[in-house]
């Protein structure tokens, strides 16, 4: 059985297909804000093997604040000028490795965290020896939460890791704000 795990899930969007696309995958989907999870839970309770969790992952365990964007899909923990917002909260953060502690193999990690991808993978240093798939939206902007600092720290950690598939460049096509990118590991 294959087991997917889903970092950033928002409403479940991308659970769904993928269980739809693979009945029989185990999945993991993490989403930080609590009014988010709760649609997040309501929406993939009919799925079987799916297990949500309720928490921001990042480099190691505590609190951050959640930036809440009106579009849910863009709130972040790691604001850029157009980020900023009176609406926030402060979530739970765990790094990856210690919430998959118990978990051998992942076959797809997909991570969609605003600007905090580089957070998530350095805090899942050991979960990641263990993926052997990355999809991830990488930003093509906000300092150096960026996508080619993203990609450095990803193969100091995994040197073997290989490009596979770039998607569509997303948002205003002169200055596009992030990009989808599949990584084999290993």
């Amino acid at each position: 059985m294959p087991f997917i795990v889903d970092i950033g899930a928002n409403i479940g969007q991308w659970t769904s297909s993928v269980k739809l696309l693979v009945p029989n995958a185990r999945v993991l989907a993490i989403e930080p804000d609590p009014s988010t999870y709760r649609r997040l839970k309501n929406n993939l309770s009919p799925l079987t093997d799916v297990e949500c969790a309720n928490y921001a992952v990042g480099i190691q365990s505590g609190s951050a604040t959640l930036y809440r964007q009106p579009l849910s899909t863009m709130s972040t923990l790691h604001p850029s000028g157009n980020d900023i917002t009176n609406n926030r909260i402060e979530v739970q953060v765990i790094p990856l490795d210690e919430l998959l502690e118990r978990s051998p193999h992942i076959d797809l990690l997909k991570i969609d965290v605003e600007g905090a991808e580089l957070d998530v993978i350095r805090g899942a240093s050991h979960t990641l020896q263990n993926t052997a798939f990355l999809l991830a939206e990488l930003s093509l902007g906000r300092g150096p939460h960026n996508g080619i600092t993203f990609l450095t720290e990803l193969n100091r950690i995994c040197p073997r890791t290989r490009i596979l598939k770039f998607g569509r460049p997303l948002g205003n096509p002169t200055k596009p704000a992030c990009q989808d990118v599949l990584l084999s590991l290993h």
